[in-house]
Formats: C-alpha cells, structure tokens, sequence
C-alpha cells in the first residue's frame, strides 16, 4: 500500500428523490431532529434538476 495514496473509505450515503409535494423536506426535517449527536451529516440540494 502506498501511504500517498491512502485506500478509499466507503461512506454511508442516503439519497431522497420524490415528485413535487410527496414530502422530502418533512422526511429529512424528521430526519435532522433525531440525528445521533456522534453522528456528522451534509445535505446537498440541487436545484437545476429537470
């Protein structure tokens, strides 16, 4: 193994698609509040899709 080139960890990843109004904002709000406190999270919002 070359320490340059550290092998690439997986990582847990959720991806939340929907129709306009099926409720993907409420489900990650609901998400967001019971998040684990040892627990780090990134959202990331595309807003061009379509």
């Amino acid at each position: 193994m070359n320490p340059k080139n550290p092998p690439i960890k997986a990582v847990p990843t959720n991806i939340i698609t929907g129709f306009l109004g099926v409720g993907k904002t409420t489900a990650i709000v609901n998400l967001m509040k019971n998040k684990p406190n040892n627990e780090r999270w990134a959202i990331l919002v595309n807003l061009n899709s379509g």
